[in-house]
């Protein structure tokens, strides 16, 4: 299955569906696209500094069983391209948390979930918007992005190995 990650703003092709990851969505949408509030990061989202949303984010993660999850956006997606969608911007400098949900489903699934617009330069350990001190450059001699997503620390669903329960 392709999975795809993205932004609100981006003009999706008919083939093509948003799904939200985000905890909102943007006012001016016509219609409320459907979502997957199990991915969605918890009310630290925009207080937590990296590491520690990354380990809550972990948490979140590893509650989950990425294969029933995989099926939940198929079913959502009604035949259509998924892109799971949040706010911020490819190249805006800033990083987001869909590129962890990329690492996850590569790391369990062996899935390529690449961003919209951006196909051919990341995903998982490479994806463009993993904050830097987790990215590994595209073209590294890594022979799977899994790997490096497990060695980096990269949410992998397993919150025993993480930090202390933030919630």
């Amino acid at each position: 299955m392709t999975i795809k990650t993205g932004y609100w703003g981006l003009k999706l092709g008919p083939d093509h569906i948003a799904i939200g990851v985000s905890r909102g969505v943007p006012r001016w949408l016509k219609a409320v696209p459907p979502r997957l509030p199990e991915t969605f990061p918890g009310a630290w989202f925009q207080t937590a500094r990296t590491e520690e949303y990354r380990a809550r984010y972990a948490q979140i993660l590893g509650r989950l069983d990425p294969v029933d999850i995989v099926a939940r956006i198929d079913q959502l997606a009604q035949g259509r391209i998924p892109v799971l969608t949040c706010y911020e911007r490819p190249n805006a400098g800033q990083w987001c948390h869909r590129s962890f949900l990329s690492c996850w489903l590569c790391l369990h699934l062996g899935l390529v979930v690449e961003e919209y617009g951006l196909e051919g330069q990341g995903f998982a350990a490479s994806h463009p918007l993993l904050p830097a001190e987790y990215r590994v450059p595209l073209g590294s001699p890594s022979p799977a992005a899994t790997v490096v997503c497990t060695r980096r620390g990269i949410p992998l669903g397993n919150p025993q190995n993480d930090r202390p329960d933030y919630e």
